[in-house]
Order: structure tokens, then sequence, then C-alpha cells
């Protein structure tokens, strides 16, 4: 709620002010609040007069929209914090993650659509890959068989789609070809 003192000289609320107002020579405020897109107080912009008067319809209109934009900057200036701090969240757990994968004594994969995503180098020595190599590439590479590998998927992917474990042993494929 806008709130306009016509008269700070003889408003109540302006009393303990008044030797200051009177000094800096304000004999009017309007008080417009700040408000967020969800409707919360983020501050208020206060416009003083040095004469006894009331806003024109114009000048409302004016103090409304100042108070707008000044929330869109609050609000801006907000998200964008969110933001950064956000990030470098994200950017601490990838390089937890990265020293937990890098660091690991058994080789990990992650796919996507059956689709190598990244693994450690652990798991490239292990199979007899060059750093980076099986990214992107289909895991089919470390089946014995077209077969296994379609087995595999059947019996895997059902029980994981339904949030459930898998686990089976197999002997996978090295790059040259050797179980």
């Amino acid at each position: 709620t806008r709130i306009v003192v016509e008269d700070i000289d003889s408003h109540p609320d302006w009393l303990a002010w008044r030797e200051l107002t009177r000094a800096e020579g304000l004999r009017a405020c309007w008080s417009q609040p700040i408000l967020s897109s969800a409707g919360k107080v983020l501050g208020t912009l206060a416009v003083y007069y040095r004469t006894s008067r009331s806003p024109a319809a114009d000048e409302v209109q004016v103090v409304e929209l100042m108070a707008s934009l000044a929330a869109i900057c609050m609000e801006r200036g907000e998200a964008e914090e969110a933001l950064r701090v956000q990030e470098e969240q994200t950017r601490l757990l990838l390089a937890e993650h990265e020293t937990i994968l890098n660091n690991a004594m058994v080789g990990i994969v992650y796919l996507k659509h059956r689709r190598v995503v990244s693994c450690n180098r652990r798991l490239e020595k292990i199979f007899g890959y060059e750093p980076g190599e099986l990214i992107g590439e289909s895991s089919e590479r470390f089946y014995a068989s077209r077969e296994t590998f379609e087995a595999i998927g059947e019996q895997a992917y059902r029980p994981m789609g339904e949030n459930s474990s898998f686990s089976t042993e197999l002997m996978l494929k090295h790059k040259d070809g050797s179980v």
C-alpha cells in the first residue's frame, strides 16, 4: 500500500524526525512498496518534496513504474546470484565426481541409451583403450556377440526402468578382441 504524507510537519509518525526534516526542507513524503513478482516486499521507493502536497495522478503512475522497474532489477540480481551459487555448487560436485571417478581402483562407465557418456581411465586401461576413445561409442563393443549384447539389454533395462537393480557376471571383450 502506498503511503502519502502530505505534510510532514503535522503528521504524528514524523514527530521523532521533525527537526531533521525541517533542517533539510522536506515537507511531503510518498512511499511506494517495491513488490516482487510473488508479492513479497523487497523495499520501498520514497519520494520527498520541499512543499506540502499530495501526488498528481501522473506522478503516481511514474512512481509505480519506477517501483516496478526497481523490483525487476532486484529480482534479476537475486536470480543471477542464485544462478551463480548453483553453478558453483555444480562445479564443485562435478570436480568431486571427477576425482572419485579418476581415482577408483575399478573401471567405471556411465551409459546413456547404451552409449558411453563417460568412463574412468582405469576402465580404459582394463580394456585397452586410449583416453577418451570410448566416449560416444556403443557399449556393444564390450560384448562377445550381438546376441549377448541384446540379451543383457533385455535383462538389465527392464528392472532398471522400474528403479530396481540388476546384477550379472559375464566376460567382456577387450579392444584387441580377447575376452
